[in-house]
């Protein structure tokens, strides 16, 4: 069960990085998720430091998997980036989780029913605990629902979860250095396609120049973006570690702690920047995301005590 501490230590770099998303994406920072996609595409070079650690380059499935998973990857990122500019980041990171636990659920009962897996009730129990949680630290609150939201948080989902059984299946064929290496190269990849696009390439190529200007902004955004980088691909290595050692449709349920803290830490950051936060601090919803987020403490402890995993993916 070491694969339980690692995924929440990676959650809790990704609810750093993910309140970073919030401020970085604002109008008056990088504001547009191509531009904000692209430059974390360049980012993800750094994997080569596991080169000497374990890389194999000659396994043709594993490189083809691996390089398929950053590409989903990363367009799930650009997905997630666009929901969050028209939503509280406390709530769009929530929807996608739950949206990434339907897709790995539906995944895992269809290939289970194929080849006659008879699932433990107690893991199936933790798992909707977990995805309950997460579904209510999500639940919207004051004003109209945004259809456009919905479709990013669906396809951003559907997009994450596809990279992660992807991602899983190159660990099988090889390690985790080689599997895990090639993803972000799948994602580097992505990340330059972008310049196809002539409006995405517009977007890059204007934003790219407004912020190499020396001005106080943009050396303060470069501080942010590499901060946030850092917890982001601290986050990214001990999740995508987690996901070789253990069941990624847990793993991925295990992000709930995520949205906890993504809330917990928004709240006091809503007050000092309501224009770009803009949490809800009202009593009922502190009742009900207090509520989810025992939820989610309860699904942890069934998982760590119960360890009948076998059949998910």
């Amino acid at each position: 069960m070491t694969w339980i501490f690692i995924a929440l230590g990676g959650y809790f770099f990704n609810a750093l990085a993910a309140l970073f998303d919030k401020l970085l994406l604002s109008d008056n920072r990088i504001g547009s998720p191509a531009l904000y996609a692209f430059f974390t595409s360049l980012v993800s070079l750094f994997a080569i430091v596991l080169l000497p650690f374990g890389f194999v380059f000659m396994l043709p499935d594993a490189v083809f998997l691996g390089v398929i998973s950053g590409i989903l990857f990363l367009l799930g990122l650009i997905a997630f980036y666009a929901a969050v500019k028209r939503s509280e980041i406390s709530r769009v990171a929530p929807l996608v989780g739950v949206s990434v636990i339907g897709f790995l659920f539906v995944a895992t009962i269809v290939r289970g029913v194929a080849a006659g897996y008879e699932y433990d009730a107690v893991s199936i129990i933790a798992l909707l605990l977990l995805a309950a949680g997460s579904f209510f630290l999500a639940k919207p609150g004051k004003g109209a629902h945004d259809p456009k939201l919905v479709r990013f948080v669906l396809l951003s989902g559907a997009l994450m979860a596809a990279s992660l059984v992807v991602l899983k299946e190159s660990y099988l064929l090889s390690n985790f250095a080689t599997g895990f290496f090639w993803s972000r190269m799948g994602m580097f990849l992505t990340g330059m396609s972008l310049l196809a696009f002539p409006a995405l390439r517009g977007q890059i190529f204007s934003g790219s120049d407004r912020h190499a200007k020396p001005t106080k902004r943009n050396a303060a955004t470069a501080t942010l973006f590499f901060m946030n980088k850092a917890f982001g691909g601290l986050g990214a290595f001990l999740i995508s570690y987690a996901v070789s050692l253990g069941p990624v449709t847990f793993v991925q349920g295990l992000n709930g702690t995520q949205f906890a803290l993504v809330f917990l830490l928004a709240v006091p950051l809503s007050i000092r920047y309501p224009e770009i936060f803009r949490e809800e601090t009202d009593r009922n919803t502190i009742i009900q995301k207090t509520a989810a987020i025992i939820l989610i403490a309860l699904g942890i402890a069934l998982i760590a005590t119960n360890g009948q995993l076998s059949g998910f993916l």
